[in-house]
């Protein structure tokens, strides 16, 4: 694939900077003019220093940005059942269907030094993740902006998840079962609750409130984290419900992810890194009930 390189006349700026900027293009950016019509989010871009991408990890200087290749997965009704609960009458869906509960992750690294003063930041991270069409239906997302809440100055996603997979606001007036909850990755625990028709309320701390999750009734979905005051840093977990032909004992998954870099302080717009495609199988645990 042959690159064009595009040169930007000196410049004379308050900090007196004067130096000849090459910008490159690849891809289906070929043309300058077209170049500039994409939104900034679809804008491939290299100022000197290549990404490094490889299958669910980009690196750019002293910034990387890694996907969890090993997710966690647990059967929705075995969360149920833990405590000796019983399924309620009238749920014949789970004769032909089940619904899976699959954990998604990706971390952003500064590894510092003096790239981390011209390297840039990190301005978005994007996640997506899917199945094949015919086995998998989206139910949820987790994290959503209508869950995020600021509880002693962190922002935690607070939501109970119904025996359907759907996620609703906690009612904090429903009975906590007596026992420790389940982990379900990093710092997420799901406290199981008494009510016949709620698993459990889930809790998980989120990197910002700017989120956009899509992807409802569907086998493909994805995440977008907006920054905000705090930068985009360590990990992330994701949450989705899907539903599955019952009987059901592995999938398989693609994930990818992205980030969008200001390579540049001046520059109006941030440059997009993106991982290659990683093919990884789910297959949920197994849960003494």
């Amino acid at each position: 694939m042959r690159p064009l390189a595009l040169t930007l006349p000196a410049c004379s700026t308050p900090r007196q900077i004067k130096h000849t900027v090459v910008v490159t293009f690849f891809e289906r950016d070929a043309n300058p003019p077209q170049f500039f019509s994409y939104p900034p989010s679809q804008r491939q871009t290299s100022f000197g220093t290549q990404p490094k991408s490889q299958p669910g990890r980009v690196s750019y200087k002293n910034l990387e940005v890694t996907l969890g290749n090993q997710p966690l997965c647990w059967r929705l009704l075995d969360l149920y059942k833990r405590n000796g609960r019983v399924l309620p009458k009238n749920n014949e869906i789970f004769d032909e269907f089940d619904i899976w509960v699959v954990a998604h992750a990706i971390g952003v690294v500064d590894r510092g030094g003096w790239s981390s003063v011209v390297g840039g930041s990190v301005e978005a991270v994007g996640y997506q993740a899917s199945f094949e069409e015919a086995l998998a239906y989206t139910v949820e997302l987790l994290p959503e902006p209508k869950f995020v809440t600021n509880i002693g100055g962190e922002l935690k996603v607070l939501a109970e998840i119904g025996l359907e997979g759907r996620a609703r606001v906690p009612d904090t007036m429903r009975e906590i079962l007596n026992a420790p909850g389940e982990a379900l990755g990093g710092d997420a625990r799901m406290e199981l609750l008494t009510d016949a028709k709620v698993v459990g309320r889930i809790s998980f701390a989120v990197w910002t409130p700017k989120i956009q999750a899509v992807g409802l009734c569907h086998s493909r979905c994805e995440w977008v984290f907006n920054r905000t005051d705090e930068p985009l840093l360590n990990n992330q977990l994701m949450y989705q419900t899907i539903l599955v032909p019952a009987g059901t004992k592995t999938l398989t998954m693609e994930i990818r992810g992205y980030a969008l870099i200001r390579t540049i302080g001046w520059l109006p717009f941030p440059s997009k890194f993106q991982t290659r495609t990683l093919t990884i199988e789910v297959r949920p645990l197994a849960l003494a009930v």
